[in-house]
C-alpha cells in the first residue's frame, strides 16, 4: 500500500446506508411524542421492577418440601411487557433498590423542559437487564469539509443508562454521532467530561441541581468538542504521518511484542489505513487529522471483528459492543487525544 502524495481524496462511491447504535438497539421515537408516550411506544412502561427474597422450594426424599433461602439475597423481577409474566433479571443484596424506567423518563422530562432536547431512541438490552433512553440535543455540530466545501453534520445525544441486574449505575452520557457514517465518537475525557453518575433521589431541589450540572457539562462538552474537531480538520497529514500515527496508536512497533502480535497489529494498521485512503465517509476530510480519526472510529464501529453466536445478529452485536464496551471507549478517547494538535491547548 503506497502513501498518498497529496491531500486530494480519491474518487469515492456512495457509502451504504447505516443505522446508528441507538436506532439499531432500541425503538426510534416518532416526532411529537412526549417522554412518557415514548416510553410506552418503546414497550418500556409498567415493568414494575422489584426484588423478592431469593429462595427455592426443594423436594425432600420423603416427598415433603422445604424452602431454602440465602439471607439478605434477593432476585430482581420485572413484568415482561410482551407476556405479562415475571422475568428474573439478576441477584442483588438488601441495599440495592430498583430505579424504574419511569424514574429515568422523569429525569429526561425535566431535561427536555430545561434544554429543548427531544426523545430519539429508547431501548433495552440483555433481556431487559440494561436500558437506555436517548435524547437528541437541539444543537449539533456542522463541520466544513476542506475537500468538498460541504457541511458535515454530527449530532449530540444525551443518553441515560440504567441497570436492573445489580451491575452498573445510573448514568448520563454525552455521545456525538457523525451522521454520514454513523460512527459513535469519543473525545478524550481530560478535555471535557462526557459521563456523569446520577443519584437515586426523589428530593426535588437536589434533583434539579443535578440536572443543572448535567446541562452545564453538556454546554462545556459541546464547546470543547467543536473547537477540538475544528483544530483536527485544520491539521494536515501526509501519508508518512498517517502511518506513524497509526503505528503509535496501535503500538505496532513495541519491541516486547511477539511475532504473532506484531503481525496482528500490522494487519490492523493496514485495515485502518485502507479505510482512511478508500472509505467514502472519510473522503470529505482526507488529508487531515480529523479524517484519520474518522477512519479509526469507522474501523472500530463497523469493521473490527465481532464474534457472532449461532442465530445472532451481527449488526446488533456490533452495535451493543460500540455502545457498552469500555475498552473500545478508551481506545477512541486515546486516539482523539493523540490526534489533537499539540498547540491547541485543550488537553492537560
Amino acid at each position: 500500500m503506497t502513501a498518498p502524495t497529496s491531500t486530494a481524496a480519491p474518487e469515492q462511491r456512495a457509502p451504504a446506508p447505516r443505522a446508528d447504535v441507538f436506532s439499531t438497539l432500541g425503538q426510534k421515537i416518532p416526532d411529537g411524542l412526549s417522554i412518557s408516550e415514548a416510553l410506552e411506544f418503546a414497550g418500556m412502561a409498567n415493568w414494575n421492577v422489584r426484588k423478592v427474597p431469593h429462595s427455592q422450594t426443594i423436594t425432600l426424599p420423603d416427598g415433603t418440601t422445604t424452602e431454602v433461602s440465602i439471607p439478605h439475597t434477593f432476585t430482581v423481577l420485572r413484568d415482561n411487557p410482551s407476556t405479562g409474566l415475571p422475568d428474573a433479571l439478576g441477584s442483588v443484596g438488601r441495599k440495592w433498590t430498583p430505579y424504574q424506567n419511569e424514574d429515568c423518563a422523569n429525569l429526561l422530562s425535566d431535561l427536555h423542559n430545561m434544554s429543548g432536547a427531544t426523545p430519539y431512541s429508547f431501548g433495552a438490552t440483555n433481556g431487559g437487564r440494561k436500558t437506555f433512553l436517548s435524547l437528541k440535543l437541539p444543537e449539533g455540530f456542522n463541520f466544513r469539509s476542506p475537500v468538498t466545501g460541504n457541511s458535515d453534520l454530527t449530532n449530540l445525544y444525551l443518553v441515560v443508562f440504567n441497570s436492573h441486574d445489580g451491575f452498573g449505575s445510573l448514568s448520563a452520557n454525552l455521545t456525538p454521532i457523525r451522521m454520514f457514517c454513523c460512527n459513535q465518537q469519543r473525545m478524550a475525557e481530560s478535555m471535557a467530561r462526557s459521563r456523569m453518575l446520577l443519584r437515586h433521589t426523589g428530593d426535588a431541589e437536589t434533583r434539579l441541581q443535578m440536572l443543572r450540572e448535567v446541562l452545564d457539562e453538556s454546554f462545556s462538552y459541546h464547546h470543547t468538542y467543536q473547537l477540538a474537531c475544528e483544530a483536527m480538520i485544520e491539521a494536515e497529514l501526509d501519508g508518512d504521518a498517517v502511518l506513524a500515527e497509526l503505528n503509535k496508536l496501535l503500538r505496532a512497533n513495541d519491541p516486547d511484542l511477539t511475532d504473532r502480535q506484531r503481525e496482528l497489529r500490522a494487519d490492523t494498521v493496514g485495515s485502518v489505513r485502507a479505510l482512511y485512503e478508500g472509505s467514502p465517509t472519510v473522503a470529505p476530510f482526507y488529508g487531515t487529522r480529523y479524517g484519520l480519526y474518522n477512519a479509526i472510529t469507522e474501523y472500530t464501529d463497523h469493521h473490527m471483528r465481532v464474534i457472532v453466536p449461532d442465530g445472532g445478529n451481527e449488526r446488533e452485536i456490533r452495535a451493543l459492543r460500540t455502545l457498552n464496551n469500555d475498552q473500545l471507549d478508551s481506545f477512541k478517547q486515546r486516539a482523539f487525544a493523540q490526534l489533537m494538535p499539540a498547540d491547541v491547548g485543550l488537553t492537560d
